[in-house]
């Protein structure tokens, strides 16, 4: 496991947590603080995945996106993923 921390101008404003074990990466959590999305922090910590991940031998990386989360799912596709499968649930009262 590799977590990482990203500053701005001295500020923590985002966070990446990122397996490298088995076959290929695997991103459990990609976060970007409130105050400061929508500057490329996310894009940033996404290719710093990437890079960890292809120094650790790793040639594929997964990670998982909750439906209608656009501002994740439009970074996802600029850099490259695609989808793999989907997940369907039902709340059963």
């Amino acid at each position: 496991m590799l977590l990482s921390v990203l500053e701005h101008e001295g500020a923590p404003v985002g966070t990446l947590w990122l397996s490298v074990r088995g076959e290929r990466a695997y991103v459990f959590d990609v976060e970007t603080a409130a105050g400061h999305r929508g500057r490329g922090h996310g894009r940033t910590l996404m290719l710093l995945a990437e890079a960890q991940s292809a120094a650790s031998g790793k040639r594929r990386i997964g990670l998982n996106v909750f439906a209608g989360n656009t501002p994740a799912e439009r970074l996802y596709d600029s850099l490259g993923y695609t989808t793999t499968q989907y997940s369907m649930y039902k709340p059963l009262l």
